[in-house]
């Protein structure tokens, strides 16, 4: 129910921009330490300057523009607006099929893009988009790089989100592998990716496992990333959902209504709506549920 955040901000982009040496690849790099901060509005806001400074400088079809559009597609899908994130991630696409068929900027357009698919519901097409992103990025960098960790993550998630548990729990254990030996032990690409694990292993009824992964994911999230706001609310989205088929309902309760005061989603308001009504408050219920269905009628 819950999607997963995709930290699409490869290292990669960071370093050319770093080597190039011109005020657009200066404000990628301020923009990328924003977005690992969660402060990704500044960041959309930093990636757009750049991406006139580099275009006009490198040209729309150069590599660090395409790295450039990847890191502003990715605040994108991390603010929750794919409308804007998709043209960008296309046309990404385009380009490095022609010129960089073997480049990471592909690997990365190809995962944010099955991710807007899988969002916009069409599983199928996503699945097949995230296989070729993870085989792309393993056939550039192998499986021992934090680029091929988010493609095994993404990839992970959207067979989740297809239901296909079996398939995603395989995917996020390699990721969360190659996480901790490469990321510091508070990233909060390891939150996120044990939280998802988590949904698969309440799936599975295995709630002892599923509370340890989930809380440590929200503890996680809260001390190292508090600005992260879209990890934070979605990791506590999860647990809250562990909590109702744990039946603590205050708790769950609790949970679901500090996620609203952050996002409002339908699917968060639905959850929440159950829980009143496990709790005998029938009319809030009824709010909830009509709010919900208001989102989902726009």
């Amino acid at each position: 129910m819950m999607w997963s955040g995709w930290g699409m901000v490869a290292l990669l982009c960071a370093t050319a921009a770093a080597k190039s040496g011109n005020d657009g690849a200066a404000l990628m790099e301020r923009g990328y330490a924003l977005a690992g901060q969660g402060n990704r509005a500044e960041a959309i806001k930093l990636y757009r300057q750049a991406l006139e400074l580099n275009r006009r400088a490198h040209g729309e079809k150069d590599l660090l523009t395409l790295a450039n559009m990847n890191l502003l597609a990715s605040a994108y899908l991390m603010n929750g607006d794919p409308a804007r994130a998709e043209p960008l991630v296309t046309e990404v696409v385009s380009i490095a099929r022609e010129l960089y068929p073997e480049d990471i900027q592909l690997s990365q357009a190809l995962g944010s893009w099955s991710y807007i698919l899988s969002r916009a519901g069409k599983l199928v097409e996503a699945e097949s988009i995230a296989d070729e992103a993870l085989a792309l990025s393993l056939t550039i960098e192998g499986e021992d790089s934090v680029n091929s960790a988010m493609m095994y993550a993404n990839a992970g998630d959207i067979h989740r989100v297809a239901g296909q548990d079996a398939r995603a729990l395989p995917l996020f254990r390699k990721a969360l592998a190659v996480y901790e030996r490469k990321l510091s032990p508070d990233d909060p690409r390891i939150g996120s990716l044990l939280s998802q694990e988590g949904l698969i292993l309440m799936r599975d009824r295995q709630f002892t496992l599923a509370d340890r992964a989930m809380s440590r994911a929200v503890e996680m999230l809260r001390q190292s990333c508090p600005g992260c706001v879209t990890e934070n609310w979605i990791a506590e989205s999860n647990l809250a959902l562990l909590r109702l088929a744990q039946k603590r309902y205050e708790e769950a309760d609790r949970l679901f209504t500090h996620v609203l005061s952050l996002h409002e989603t339908p699917e968060v308001l639905q959850s929440l709506a159950v829980v009143r009504e496990k709790e005998r408050r029938h009319k809030d219920a009824v709010l909830l549920t009509k709010r919900a269905n208001q989102l989902l009628a726009r």
